[in-house]
């Protein structure tokens, strides 16, 4: 969701739930991330954590409860 124009605050629908993370780059570009919440009950609670493994080519949260045998299936497949 796109939030330059309106901020935060005014693109996010009152009451909604939603999970924001922002960031600048090396050059200094500012960027942010905002994802509504529609059921809170089947939200991965480290989604966060996962989009920032994989902006910075890291493993997820799920990658790093696998086996490294599963890992290479996934990766070399």
């Amino acid at each position: 969701m796109d939030t330059s124009e309106k901020g935060l605050l005014r693109s996010v629908p009152k009451g909604f739930a939603y999970c924001y993370v922002e960031w600048s780059n090396i050059t200094g570009s500012p960027g942010s991330l905002v994802h509504m919440i529609e059921d809170e009950k089947n939200f991965k609670r480290n989604f966060a954590q996962d989009v920032l493994a994989g902006m910075l080519d890291l493993p997820t949260s799920e990658m790093l409860r696998r086996s490294d045998e599963d890992i290479q299936a996934i990766v070399f497949v």
